[in-house]
C-alpha cells in the first residue's frame, strides 16, 4: 500500500470560520484511522513523513490545520482562534467536527487519537470529553504538572485585559537556553540542522506563525473553567434535534446537544450514543506524568 498526497480539505466551524485539513489514504482497504493534532507555530502538512509511513500500512490519516494556524489561519486570523471570542471550545468542537467526517467515511474502523505537544493537550482534554470510541489515545511530548503555570495564565489574562490580546507571543523562544550557544533561535526542535532549517524556512512554521497572547490565554485552562460536558448524544447530518435547529448548519451538528432530542430526530439514521468513560487504552509517548489543568505549547 502506497500513501496519497496529503491533499488538502476544508470544513465549517460552528463559528463559520472555514477549517482546512489534510489526508492521507492508502491505496487499498483502511484497517484503522488516526487523527493528529499538530501543536504550536506548525501546521498538518509538517507530518507527511508519518502519514507515509502509516498509509503504507493500511491506516488512513486526517489532520486539521488547528486555529490561528497554517492554511485555517486564512479564515481565522495568524494565532486567533477566529470569531466570536469562544476560544477552546472552537477548537474542540473542530475536533469533533473532523471525528464525524472520518466516521462518516470510515464507519466501525479503529480510531486513534494523536497529538503532538500543545496538540497533545487538546488531543487530552477532547479525549475526556468524547473518546468512549477510542481505539487508543497517543500523546506525543505532553505537558508534566506544571503547578507555576498558574502564575503564567494570570499574566497572560492580565495582558488580554490591559489590550494585548493581539500581540504576537515568543511561547517556544525560551525552549533554546538549554541549546546555547546555538546555531538558530530553534536548535531545540531536532538533533537534526535538516529538520531545522526546513521548519526555520517553512512559511507556516514559526516566526510566522505566531500565537497571540489571546490564543495562549484562550488555551489555559479549559478544565478548570468547567467540567467535560455530558454527552448522551452526538448529532450528524441531518439530524433536527436541538443544535442543529438553533443553528441550522451541517457545522452545528457537529456540537454536542445541550437539551432534549426533538420528536424528529431519528437515533438509528443520524444520532448515536456516547458516554463520557474514558478511552480503552491510552499510549503516551513520554513516561512524565501528564496534566491537564493548564495548557503549554
Amino acid at each position: 500500500m502506497t500513501a496519497s498526497t496529503g491533499d488538502l480539505h476544508q470544513l465549517q466551524g460552528a463559528d463559520g470560520s472555514r477549517v482546512r485539513y489534510r489526508r492521507w489514504l492508502p491505496d487499498g482497504d483502511v484497517r484503522g484511522t488516526v487523527q493528529l493534532v499538530h501543536g504550536a507555530s506548525e501546521h498538518s502538512g509538517r507530518y507527511d513523513r508519518l502519514a507515509t509511513a502509516l498509509t503504507a500500512r493500511g491506516v488512513g490519516v486526517w489532520a486539521m490545520d488547528l486555529r490561528g494556524h497554517g492554511r485555517t489561519a486564512e479564515s481565522t486570523g495568524i494565532g486567533r482562534f477566529g470569531r466570536g471570542g469562544l476560544g477552546v471550545d472552537t477548537v474542540l468542537g473542530d475536533v469533533d467536527a473532523l471525528h464525524l467526517v472520518i466516521d462518516d467515511q470510515h464507519p466501525n474502523v479503529p480510531r486513534v487519537l494523536l497529538g503532538h505537544s500543545m496538540g497533545s493537550i487538546i488531543a487530552l482534554a477532547s479525549a475526556e470529553r468524547n473518546g468512549a470510541d477510542l481505539a487508543g489515545l497517543v500523546l506525543s511530548g505532553p505537558i508534566g504538572v506544571a503547578p507555576h503555570l498558574a502564575d503564567t495564565v494570570t499574566a497572560l489574562e492580565e495582558a488580554v485585559a490591559a489590550g494585548a490580546a493581539d500581540h504576537a507571543l515568543d511561547a517556544l523562544g525560551a525552549f533554546n537556553e538549554k541549546f546555547e550557544p546555538a546555531r538558530t533561535r530553534y536548535d531545540w526542535l531536532s538533533r537534526d540542522p535538516d529538520e531545522v532549517d526546513a521548519y526555520i524556512s517553512d512559511p507556516l512554521s514559526g516566526d510566522e506563525m505566531p500565537l497571540t497572547v489571546a490564543y495562549a490565554a484562550g488555551c489555559s485552562p479549559w478544565p478548570s473553567r468547567q467540567p467535560p460536558r455530558q454527552r448522551s448524544r452526538h448529532c450528524r447530518t441531518g439530524c433536527r434535534c436541538c443544535c442543529c435547529q438553533e443553528n441550522g448548519t451541517r457545522s452545528a451538528a457537529t456540537m454536542p446537544c445541550r437539551s432534549p432530542r426533538s420528536p424528529s430526530c431519528s437515533p438509528s439514521a443520524v444520532c448515536r450514543s456516547s458516554s463520557t468513560s474514558t478511552p480503552r487504552r491510552v499510549m503516551r509517548s513520554s513516561t512524565r506524568p501528564t496534566a491537564t489543568r493548564w495548557w503549554a505549547t
